[in-house]
């Protein structure tokens, strides 16, 4: 069962490893992942809510729509990208591309199984297929970044490359984003991450100063979540724009912050952050995601990152404001992790905003809507850490 957030739990050498290559363990303890309610967490049977369709047994939305449901949602996604492909914006076409090479590796919502191998659990396997899957899309992706002077679509495309092994993808670095994007904090953590895979002691260390000292930090993310605010997609019967969000919101499309901040957070947290100038770019570092890149994921790592930084009153205080966002976020997923017809209008709205202010100013907003308080969300939250935890305690004894 995942786990609910809380404080965040202390990150050895091999969790940071584990974040870093992409394993789960750890983001799902500091929970990534919202758990289900206490009183639900051991039920057989959990539905969810699916405009047009009735509700439907949460296994099977997550393990694949039945095919009646499913191939009307494909054939209007891919309408869409086709005339995405043929636009003027260059953002729109590399994020049709995007999608296209997301889709083809897309098992959990089942719009890619028929194509997929079967390779167990064999990760080598794994890592061809998606490879071999997504080539035909993230070939002329690299292409168009190869030549674009827009930070979105040549991050974007480095950030996809870096999931697989596609021979196109040689010629895409960070050094390039760096120059196209100078005064970005996460494009020179994406640097400094190279430098130290090569063993450049020298450049990991400039380039985590230069981080620490840029005016902003940005993924310069193409979301998928995007398409939803088209007119063709909103022009969608109900039912259809249901089936087809899921895909389009699902988690598994997260941007991969903690994996890009791994060796930074292992090395701000380690004895080698002695010397005063290593402290001082890491809480500069911490500050800049607090500040610039307002995601609940930029709190947590800022977090473990100003542990050494930070005095233990601002450090309590910004744990607090976690908890507290944590619990509104894990309401708002339960009360509309469903994708009744109610929530199918609200999405678009939620997009928006999440564009204006990031995803902390909408959680913000829903816990001043209720009249909560940073420390009345976090005790809430808190104590709801403590039943789950207490719950699978019991459980396990069971066993």
């Amino acid at each position: 069962t995942p786990t609910a957030d809380w404080h965040m739990p202390p990150l050895s050498n091999s969790d940071t490893a584990n974040l870093a290559s992409g394993k789960t363990s750890v983001v799902a303890r500091a929970g990534a992942t919202a758990a289900p309610s206490v009183n639900t967490a051991r039920s057989a049977v959990i539905e969810a809510e699916i405009c047009g369709h009735g509700k439907l047994p949460l296994r099977d939305v997550a393990n694949g729509f039945p095919g009646a449901l499913a191939v009307p949602a494909v054939a209007a996604l891919s309408g869409i990208f086709k005339r995405m492909a043929k636009a003027e914006g260059e953002r729109d076409r590399a994020l049709a591309l995007l999608a296209q090479s997301y889709f083809a590796t897309d098992f959990v919502t089942g719009l890619g199984s028929s194509q997929r191998p079967l390779c167990g659990v064999d990760p080598d396997c794994i890592l061809r297929a998606n490879s071999d899957l997504q080539a035909p899309f993230l070939t002329p992706l690299v292409g168009m970044a190869s030549t674009t002077t827009d930070p979105a679509v040549y991050a974007s495309a480095l950030r996809a490359c870096s999931q697989v092994k596609v021979k196109a993808c040689d010629v895409l670095t960070p050094a390039r984003w760096t120059h196209l994007d100078p005064d970005n904090g996460a494009a020179w953590i994406m640097t400094a991450n190279w430098a130290e895979q090569s063993g450049d002691l020298p450049g990991w260390e400039h380039a985590l100063q230069r981080a620490a000292g840029a005016r902003e930090f940005d993924l310069r993310a193409l979301r998928l979540d995007q398409i939803v605010l088209r007119e063709d997609f909103a022009a969608l019967p109900a039912a259809v724009r249901a089936t087809a969000m899921l895909p389009l919101m699902f988690p598994a499309q997260e941007d991969g912050l903690i994996a890009l901040l791994a060796p930074a957070i292992r090395y701000c947290r380690s004895e080698a952050t002695g010397l005063a100038v290593q402290r001082e770019a890491c809480g500069a570092l911490a500050d800049l995601l607090m500040n610039r890149e307002k995601s609940l994921t930029a709190l947590r790592a800022a977090t473990w990152m100003g542990n050494n930084n930070f005095s233990e009153q601002k450090t309590a205080a910004l744990e607090e404001e976690i908890d507290a966002l944590a619990y509104a976020e894990r309401l708002r997923r339960q009360n509309t992790g469903s994708l009744g017809c109610a929530r199918v209008e609200q999405l678009p709205n939620d997009v928006r905003s999440m564009q204006s202010g990031g995803p902390t100013a909408l959680l913000r907003k829903w816990l001043a809507d209720r009249g909560e308080t940073n420390t009345s969300a976090a005790t809430k939250q808190r104590q709801y850490f403590k039943e789950l935890m207490d719950a699978q305690s019991r459980d396990s004894l069971k066993k």
